[in-house]
Protein backbone atom coordinates (compact mmCIF):
# COMPACT_ATOMS: atom_id res chain seq x y z
CA UNK A 1 0.00 0.00 0.00
CA UNK A 2 2.80 1.97 1.16
CA UNK A 3 4.66 1.71 -2.29
CA UNK A 4 1.39 2.30 -4.50
CA UNK A 5 1.37 5.41 -2.60
CA UNK A 6 4.27 6.69 -3.62
CA UNK A 7 4.45 5.58 -7.01
CA UNK A 8 0.80 7.57 -7.27
CA UNK A 9 2.67 10.59 -5.77
CA UNK A 10 5.83 10.34 -8.14
CA UNK A 11 3.65 9.62 -11.09
CA UNK A 12 1.59 13.08 -10.27
CA UNK A 13 4.52 15.43 -10.28
CA UNK A 14 6.18 13.87 -12.56
CA UNK A 15 3.06 14.72 -15.10
CA UNK A 16 2.94 18.02 -13.19
CA UNK A 17 6.63 18.40 -14.17
CA UNK A 18 6.08 17.64 -17.60
CA UNK A 19 3.49 20.06 -17.93
CA UNK A 20 5.06 22.66 -16.71
CA UNK A 21 8.12 21.92 -19.03
CA UNK A 22 5.86 22.07 -21.82
CA UNK A 23 4.14 25.28 -21.57
CA UNK A 24 7.50 27.10 -20.36
CA UNK A 25 9.45 25.69 -23.22
CA UNK A 26 6.81 26.85 -25.22
CA UNK A 27 6.91 30.36 -23.82
CA UNK A 28 10.59 30.61 -24.53
CA UNK A 29 10.41 29.87 -28.13
CA UNK A 30 7.20 31.80 -28.92
CA UNK A 31 8.98 35.62 -29.76
CA UNK A 32 11.26 33.48 -32.08
CA UNK A 33 8.34 31.21 -34.05
CA UNK A 34 5.75 33.96 -33.60
CA UNK A 35 7.33 37.30 -33.31
CA UNK A 36 3.95 39.03 -33.19
CA UNK A 37 3.96 42.13 -30.88
CA UNK A 38 0.60 42.18 -29.92
CA UNK A 39 0.50 38.91 -28.89
CA UNK A 40 4.16 39.92 -26.82
CA UNK A 41 2.28 42.80 -25.45
CA UNK A 42 -0.67 40.76 -24.10
CA UNK A 43 2.02 38.24 -23.05
CA UNK A 44 3.67 40.66 -20.78
CA UNK A 45 0.95 41.85 -19.27
CA UNK A 46 -0.39 38.48 -17.95
CA UNK A 47 2.75 38.08 -16.40
CA UNK A 48 2.85 41.10 -14.41
CA UNK A 49 -0.70 40.75 -13.37
CA UNK A 50 0.47 36.79 -12.11
CA UNK A 51 3.13 38.22 -10.27
CA UNK A 52 0.62 40.91 -8.59
CA UNK A 53 -1.93 37.88 -7.69
CA UNK A 54 0.79 35.65 -6.51
CA UNK A 55 2.54 38.54 -4.15
CA UNK A 56 -0.87 38.84 -2.89
CA UNK A 57 -1.51 35.24 -2.10
CA UNK A 58 1.80 35.09 -0.56
CA UNK A 59 0.75 37.38 2.31
CA UNK A 60 -3.13 37.35 1.82
CA UNK A 61 -3.85 33.87 0.80
CA UNK A 62 -1.88 31.93 3.40
CA UNK A 63 -1.98 34.50 6.44
CA UNK A 64 -5.55 35.51 6.22
CA UNK A 65 -4.99 39.47 6.47
CA UNK A 66 -5.61 41.46 3.18
CA UNK A 67 -3.20 43.55 2.28
CA UNK A 68 -4.56 46.74 -0.18
CA UNK A 69 -1.46 48.40 0.12
CA UNK A 70 0.41 46.76 -3.23
CA UNK A 71 -0.08 49.79 -5.39
CA UNK A 72 2.30 51.79 -2.88
CA UNK A 73 5.34 48.74 -3.56
CA UNK A 74 4.40 49.08 -7.50
CA UNK A 75 4.46 52.58 -7.04
CA UNK A 76 7.51 53.07 -5.16
CA UNK A 77 9.45 49.96 -7.58
CA UNK A 78 8.47 51.88 -10.46
CA UNK A 79 9.93 55.00 -9.53
CA UNK A 80 13.20 53.78 -8.04
CA UNK A 81 13.92 52.03 -11.22
CA UNK A 82 12.81 54.75 -13.44
CA UNK A 83 15.03 57.22 -11.45
CA UNK A 84 17.85 54.37 -11.68
CA UNK A 85 17.81 54.35 -15.03
CA UNK A 86 17.66 57.86 -15.74
CA UNK A 87 20.68 58.15 -14.00
CA UNK A 88 22.64 55.77 -16.52
CA UNK A 89 22.74 52.59 -13.87
CA UNK A 90 21.24 49.02 -16.00
CA UNK A 91 17.70 48.11 -15.55
CA UNK A 92 19.13 44.84 -14.40
CA UNK A 93 20.50 46.06 -11.17
CA UNK A 94 17.95 48.50 -10.48
CA UNK A 95 15.26 46.37 -10.57
CA UNK A 96 16.98 44.49 -7.45
CA UNK A 97 17.60 47.57 -6.06
CA UNK A 98 13.73 48.49 -6.16
CA UNK A 99 13.35 45.23 -4.84
CA UNK A 100 14.82 45.36 -1.83
CA UNK A 101 13.85 49.19 -1.74
CA UNK A 102 9.83 47.53 -1.26
CA UNK A 103 11.36 45.12 1.20
CA UNK A 104 12.72 47.61 3.45
CA UNK A 105 9.75 49.83 3.15
CA UNK A 106 7.56 46.55 3.80
CA UNK A 107 9.42 45.98 6.93
CA UNK A 108 8.95 49.47 8.20
CA UNK A 109 5.08 49.55 7.55
CA UNK A 110 4.99 45.49 8.38
CA UNK A 111 6.51 46.21 11.71
CA UNK A 112 3.72 48.95 12.68
CA UNK A 113 0.82 47.70 10.84
CA UNK A 114 1.01 43.69 11.18
CA UNK A 115 0.11 43.60 14.61
CA UNK A 116 -3.46 45.91 13.91
CA UNK A 117 -6.81 43.41 13.32
CA UNK A 118 -7.82 42.66 9.77
CA UNK A 119 -10.37 45.68 9.02
CA UNK A 120 -7.90 48.50 10.32
CA UNK A 121 -5.07 46.46 8.46
CA UNK A 122 -6.93 46.76 5.37
CA UNK A 123 -7.87 50.52 5.74
CA UNK A 124 -4.02 51.55 6.60
CA UNK A 125 -2.90 49.72 3.88
CA UNK A 126 -5.40 51.27 1.32
CA UNK A 127 -4.33 54.40 2.80
CA UNK A 128 -0.70 53.98 2.70
CA UNK A 129 -0.84 53.83 -1.02
CA UNK A 130 -3.00 56.93 -1.33
CA UNK A 131 -0.76 58.74 0.51
CA UNK A 132 2.10 57.68 -1.66
CA UNK A 133 0.17 58.87 -4.86
CA UNK A 134 -0.34 62.36 -3.22
CA UNK A 135 3.42 62.35 -2.23
CA UNK A 136 4.69 61.62 -5.50
CA UNK A 137 1.85 64.05 -7.43
CA UNK A 138 3.06 67.30 -5.84
CA UNK A 139 7.05 66.17 -5.72
CA UNK A 140 8.14 68.23 -8.35
CA UNK A 141 11.84 66.86 -7.90
CA UNK A 142 10.78 63.68 -9.62
CA UNK A 143 8.33 64.96 -12.19
CA UNK A 144 5.45 65.86 -9.87
CA UNK A 145 2.09 65.11 -12.02
CA UNK A 146 3.90 64.84 -15.50
CA UNK A 147 5.34 61.72 -14.09
CA UNK A 148 9.15 60.46 -15.78
CA UNK A 149 9.75 59.59 -18.77
CA UNK A 150 12.77 57.14 -19.28
CA UNK A 151 14.57 56.69 -22.37
CA UNK A 152 13.32 53.65 -24.93
CA UNK A 153 16.38 51.43 -24.52
CA UNK A 154 14.68 48.28 -24.90
CA UNK A 155 13.03 45.46 -26.97
CA UNK A 156 9.55 43.90 -26.49
CA UNK A 157 11.32 40.50 -26.47
CA UNK A 158 13.97 41.46 -23.64
CA UNK A 159 11.03 42.79 -21.67
CA UNK A 160 9.16 39.68 -22.72
CA UNK A 161 12.20 37.46 -21.05
CA UNK A 162 13.09 39.40 -18.07
CA UNK A 163 9.24 39.74 -16.96
CA UNK A 164 8.78 35.28 -18.17
CA UNK A 165 11.76 34.86 -15.56
CA UNK A 166 10.52 37.32 -12.70
CA UNK A 167 7.01 35.56 -13.11
CA UNK A 168 8.37 31.98 -13.04
CA UNK A 169 10.47 33.21 -9.93
CA UNK A 170 7.60 34.49 -8.35
CA UNK A 171 5.42 31.28 -8.46
CA UNK A 172 8.35 28.66 -7.55
CA UNK A 173 8.77 30.88 -4.50
CA UNK A 174 5.17 30.80 -3.78
CA UNK A 175 4.77 26.56 -4.44
CA UNK A 176 8.60 26.23 -1.79
CA UNK A 177 6.50 28.52 0.67
CA UNK A 178 2.88 26.52 0.61
CA UNK A 179 5.32 23.18 0.77
CA UNK A 180 7.54 24.55 3.46
CA UNK A 181 7.21 25.45 7.25
CA UNK A 182 6.35 28.79 7.08
CA UNK A 183 3.75 28.12 4.94
CA UNK A 184 2.04 25.86 7.28
CA UNK A 185 2.18 27.92 10.18
CA UNK A 186 0.57 30.67 7.91
CA UNK A 187 -2.08 28.76 6.98
CA UNK A 188 -2.57 27.78 10.92
CA UNK A 189 -2.86 31.61 11.77
CA UNK A 190 -5.50 31.92 8.83
CA UNK A 191 -7.51 29.16 9.85
CA UNK A 192 -7.32 30.54 13.84
CA UNK A 193 -4.80 33.10 15.18
CA UNK A 194 -5.34 32.50 18.97
CA UNK A 195 -5.07 28.97 18.89
CA UNK A 196 -2.05 28.90 16.45
CA UNK A 197 -0.44 31.47 19.02
CA UNK A 198 -1.33 29.04 22.03
CA UNK A 199 0.69 26.44 20.35
CA UNK A 200 3.98 28.62 20.42
CA UNK A 201 4.19 29.85 16.81
CA UNK A 202 4.97 33.63 16.41
CA UNK A 203 2.29 35.43 14.77
CA UNK A 204 4.19 38.31 13.75
CA UNK A 205 7.14 37.04 12.91
CA UNK A 206 5.72 34.98 10.46
CA UNK A 207 3.53 37.15 9.04
CA UNK A 208 6.24 39.86 8.77
CA UNK A 209 8.52 37.20 6.82
CA UNK A 210 5.25 36.67 4.24
CA UNK A 211 4.25 40.43 3.90
CA UNK A 212 8.11 41.28 2.91
CA UNK A 213 9.01 38.28 0.96
CA UNK A 214 4.88 39.25 -1.12
CA UNK A 215 5.85 43.19 -1.29
CA UNK A 216 9.35 42.33 -3.19
CA UNK A 217 7.64 40.93 -5.80
CA UNK A 218 5.25 44.68 -6.51
CA UNK A 219 8.23 46.20 -6.32
CA UNK A 220 10.50 44.68 -8.64
CA UNK A 221 7.17 44.38 -11.21
CA UNK A 222 7.03 48.25 -10.77
CA UNK A 223 10.18 48.73 -12.29
CA UNK A 224 9.55 46.34 -15.02
CA UNK A 225 6.71 48.22 -15.84
CA UNK A 226 8.08 51.68 -15.97
CA UNK A 227 11.41 49.79 -18.27
CA UNK A 228 8.71 48.17 -20.68
CA UNK A 229 6.26 51.49 -20.81
CA UNK A 230 9.18 54.14 -20.74
CA UNK A 231 6.77 56.27 -18.68
CA UNK A 232 5.12 56.48 -15.38
CA UNK A 233 3.01 58.87 -13.58
CA UNK A 234 1.42 58.80 -9.90
CA UNK A 235 -2.08 58.07 -10.97
CA UNK A 236 -0.95 54.62 -13.03
CA UNK A 237 1.70 53.14 -10.98
CA UNK A 238 -0.14 54.00 -7.47
CA UNK A 239 -3.44 53.16 -8.57
CA UNK A 240 -6.08 51.05 -6.53
CA UNK A 241 -6.85 48.86 -9.57
CA UNK A 242 -2.88 47.71 -8.79
CA UNK A 243 -3.99 45.73 -5.56
CA UNK A 244 -7.87 45.18 -6.66
CA UNK A 245 -7.11 43.74 -10.11
CA UNK A 246 -4.42 40.77 -7.50
CA UNK A 247 -7.14 40.59 -5.35
CA UNK A 248 -9.52 40.01 -8.02
CA UNK A 249 -7.96 37.31 -9.75
CA UNK A 250 -6.26 35.52 -6.92
CA UNK A 251 -10.13 35.10 -5.61
CA UNK A 252 -11.22 34.24 -8.95
CA UNK A 253 -8.68 31.43 -9.15
CA UNK A 254 -8.53 30.02 -5.46
CA UNK A 255 -6.59 31.86 -2.42
CA UNK A 256 -3.82 29.89 -0.47
CA UNK A 257 -2.68 27.71 -3.25
CA UNK A 258 0.46 28.11 -5.92
CA UNK A 259 -1.95 27.32 -8.78
CA UNK A 260 -5.11 29.58 -8.20
CA UNK A 261 -3.88 32.70 -9.28
CA UNK A 262 -2.11 31.82 -12.18
CA UNK A 263 -5.76 30.00 -13.31
CA UNK A 264 -7.56 33.14 -12.29
CA UNK A 265 -4.66 35.93 -14.12
CA UNK A 266 -5.18 33.61 -17.23
CA UNK A 267 -8.40 33.35 -17.83
CA UNK A 268 -10.17 36.80 -16.25
CA UNK A 269 -7.03 38.56 -18.48
CA UNK A 270 -7.81 37.04 -21.57
CA UNK A 271 -11.69 37.18 -20.86
CA UNK A 272 -10.88 40.85 -19.99
CA UNK A 273 -8.56 41.22 -23.18
CA UNK A 274 -11.14 39.47 -25.73
CA UNK A 275 -13.85 42.18 -24.12
CA UNK A 276 -11.84 45.27 -24.59
CA UNK A 277 -10.61 44.32 -28.46
CA UNK A 278 -14.93 43.34 -28.99
CA UNK A 279 -16.92 46.13 -26.51
CA UNK A 280 -14.73 49.03 -26.00
CA UNK A 281 -17.38 50.91 -24.18
CA UNK A 282 -19.18 48.54 -22.77
CA UNK A 283 -16.33 46.11 -21.47
CA UNK A 284 -16.08 47.28 -18.52
CA UNK A 285 -19.74 46.80 -17.40
CA UNK A 286 -19.57 43.60 -18.54
CA UNK A 287 -16.59 42.67 -16.77
CA UNK A 288 -18.47 43.31 -13.59
CA UNK A 289 -21.14 41.86 -13.90
CA UNK A 290 -19.48 38.33 -14.87
CA UNK A 291 -17.17 38.78 -11.47
CA UNK A 292 -20.33 39.15 -9.51
CA UNK A 293 -21.59 35.90 -10.97
CA UNK A 294 -18.14 34.78 -10.29
CA UNK A 295 -17.85 35.70 -6.57
CA UNK A 296 -21.90 34.53 -6.15
CA UNK A 297 -21.27 30.90 -7.76
CA UNK A 298 -17.51 30.12 -7.24
CA UNK A 299 -16.74 31.85 -3.50
CA UNK A 300 -13.64 29.57 -2.90
CA UNK A 301 -11.91 30.14 -6.71
CA UNK A 302 -11.89 27.73 -9.32
CA UNK A 303 -9.22 25.14 -7.89
CA UNK A 304 -11.55 23.44 -5.57
CA UNK A 305 -13.84 22.62 -8.10
CA UNK A 306 -11.50 21.49 -10.80
CA UNK A 307 -9.45 19.74 -8.00
CA UNK A 308 -13.03 17.61 -7.71
CA UNK A 309 -13.21 17.04 -11.52
CA UNK A 310 -9.92 15.76 -11.47
CA UNK A 311 -10.38 13.73 -8.74
CA UNK A 312 -13.39 12.20 -9.87
CA UNK A 313 -11.83 11.55 -13.14
CA UNK A 314 -9.47 9.80 -11.51
CA UNK A 315 -11.56 7.79 -9.44
CA UNK A 316 -13.65 6.90 -12.98
CA UNK A 317 -10.71 5.63 -14.17
CA UNK A 318 -9.81 3.17 -11.94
Amino acid sequence: MMDDMILKSFYSKSKMFLSAATIITILIFLPFIYPNLYILSFLITIFISTILAESFNIFSGYSGLVCLGYAAFYGIGAYASAILINSGISPFISFIISGVAGVALAAFIGSITLRLRSIYFVMVTFSFGEILREIFRNWKAVGGALGITLPPTYTYVAVYFVTLLTMLTCVVVTYKLEKSKIGLYLVAIRENEEAAEALGINVFKYRIIAFCLSCFFPSVTGGLYAWWMTYIDPPTVFSILVSLNAIIMTTFGGKGTWLGPILGTLILGTIGEILWANFPYAYLSIYAVALILIVLFLPEGLIKPLQAIISSASTDKK
